[in-house]
């Protein structure tokens, strides 16, 4: 989960453009093909993230009192809002240094207290 969420910002902060693009769905709304791309790439990274979150709930590392679901949409909700933030505040605060806050605290919320 640390990976997946610190490769995204790291993805973001070297392309500092394609936040505002990957994260402006409404600019695809009249071309389908592109509409229907960039869904398949957020539901194959949704997937890559919740097959994570349920190894590490069988593990007895992440809570399993919260689903699948719930866990993957918080940290990629979280992520988005941030790369958003950073996007169109002009890049004005350290994207990585922040993403790492965030995954941080993600982490303390979703690990069961005993790991």
């Amino acid at each position: 989960i640390e990976n997946f969420i610190k490769m995204h910002f790291s993805i973001f902060d070297h392309n500092n453009q394609l936040g505002r693009v990957v994260f402006s769905e409404s600019n695809f709304r009249n071309e389908k093909k592109l509409l229907n791309k960039l869904f398949k790439l957020m539901k194959n990274s949704r997937s890559e993230l919740e097959i994570v979150i349920r190894i590490g709930q069988n593990m007895n590392i992440i809570r399993s009192d919260i689903s699948t679901v719930s866990i993957s949409e918080i940290i990629i909700g979280a992520l988005r809002f941030l790369v958003t933030q950073w996007s169109i505040s002009d890049q004005k605060f350290n994207l990585k240094k922040e993403g790492n806050r965030l995954c941080h605290d993600v982490l303390q919320v979703i690990k069961l207290s005993n790991k």
